[in-house]
């Protein structure tokens, strides 16, 4: 990936902000060759990009693939579970373990990917020890969690916990079902290496008898101590515990922007809450300490953002590791010293304390899903993000999105 490459008047503008830090060292351009490095703008260090490292992938880059053990009629001929023109769904890695994410990004903490579902298919029940979300980027479909149904549309989350059995109908005759999905551990990594089973494999020998329920339904479990339901498939399925749900909407929760950034940016409202004057809002839909109707996780913060065309979100860091996936616009991206285009199906991860922001450069507003996770200190979820030059971040005209100085690449 080439380093950070700036048109003349963004050079025009480093100049000017370089000369504005002219009493910083040359030694400061030199450091952050560790974690535990400061940097000379902003609370947080910012250790820079590692050579050899890049912050970006584009889902066109990697396999489409099925899961090799699913019948034939279902996952296509390819072979080594690959989908072809006759698979039913196919879906495609972008973040997870190195033992099954070969192109994309690695860690060992979060697997997460988007899936495709033929118009008018089912995706069979099916259950797996990692908790799961799924987020709904187009189409319509009726979707089981356990003993719940609702019809889904964009901008619908589901909450899938723990061995819940859960399966879907792509509504559209002509249309696919497109997902972006999310496991997780909590606690054990061992989890995301255990695949899914089905809970009624002996339904899903031909087309005609696949399910996207349970069956029996799992029964309602009155508190968390009940017995679990029995034995569907390979695994258990303990049912809903009651008075949960699995579904939420992106618009039943508020509209929200980070009340410690400047007032230029997150607008007017008060308490943390968009208005108008906001130029981008976001939307918290899991994560610790969220009101209802957002879940309540201790290892995944997760949401959408949405930010107005021409504008620029400063460049900032944080402790959390993150991603964005980009669902619809352009903007121009900075992580450390790179820069991208990026346009629907990328994804961006950005690495403890790597310094981002980007540029807003569609005609259309940019929309995105982002997370947060737990790798091993579960209070790096509170710990929010700082602006890396908040001098710079103070007007609309010399807010940054890049490091001024750029943070330079650690050979180790």
């Amino acid at each position: 990936m080439a380093s950070l490459l700036l048109h003349p008047e963004c050079n025009l503008r480093f100049s000017n902000r370089m000369e504005h830090h002219e009493k910083i060292s040359t030694a400061l351009l030199l450091m952050a060759t560790s974690i535990g490095a400061s940097y000379a703008q902003g609370e947080y260090p910012a250790p820079g990009r590692l050579e050899g490292t890049t912050a970006f992938f584009h889902e066109a880059e990697g396999p489409q693939k099925a899961n090799k053990s699913y019948p034939a009629w279902y996952r296509g001929n390819a072979p080594d579970g690959l989908a072809d023109k006759n698979s039913l769904y196919h879906y495609v890695d972008l973040i997870g373990p190195k033992s099954f994410v070969t192109k994309g990004h690695n860690n060992e903490h979060i697997y997460m990917g988007t899936l495709e579902l033929a118009p008018g298919e089912t995706y069979p029940a099916h259950s797996h020890p990692a908790s799961e979300i799924y987020y709904v980027i187009s189409g319509e479909a009726q979707w089981f969690v356990d003993d719940q149904s609702q019809t889904v549309v964009p901008g619908e989350m589901i909450y899938h916990r723990s061995l819940a059995a859960h399966g879907w109908r792509n509504l559209s005759k002509d249309k696919p079902l497109r997902v972006a999905w999310i496991w997780w551990p909590e606690g054990d990594n061992s989890v995301l290496a255990k695949g899914a089973r089905f809970t009624n494999p002996d339904l899903f020998n031909s087309r005609d008898k696949v399910q996207p329920f349970a069956v029996p339904l799992p029964k309602v479990r009155m508190d968390a101590s009940d017995n679990i339901n029995g034995k569907y498939g390979e695994y258990p399925v303990p049912g809903r515990l009651v008075g949960t749900t699995a579904f939420v909407h992106e618009s039943a929760t508020p509209k929200k922007a980070t009340k410690t950034h400047p007032a230029w940016f997150r607008g007017t409202g008060e308490n943390g809450i968009a208005d108008e004057n906001a130029k981008y809002f976001y939307h918290e839909l899991i994560g610790p300490n969220l009101p209802k109707p957002a879940f309540q996780n201790s290892y995944l913060y997760f949401g959408s953002l949405e930010q107005k065309s021409g504008y620029t979100y400063p460049a900032h860091n944080h402790p959390a590791p993150e991603f964005y996936f980009v669902i619809s616009g352009e903007a121009e991206w900075y992580v450390d010293d790179e820069k991208q285009k990026v346009k629907p199906g990328t994804i961006i991860y950005h690495r403890p304390y790597a310094v981002h922001g980007w540029k807003t450069t569609s005609k259309e507003p940019l929309r995105m899903l982002w997370a947060w996770w737990v790798e091993e200190d579960p209070s790096v979820l509170n710990v929010s993000a700082k602006m890396v030059n908040p001098d710079l971040a103070k007007d609309e005209k010399t807010a940054l999105p890049y490091a001024s100085p750029i943070p330079p690449v650690r050979i180790k």
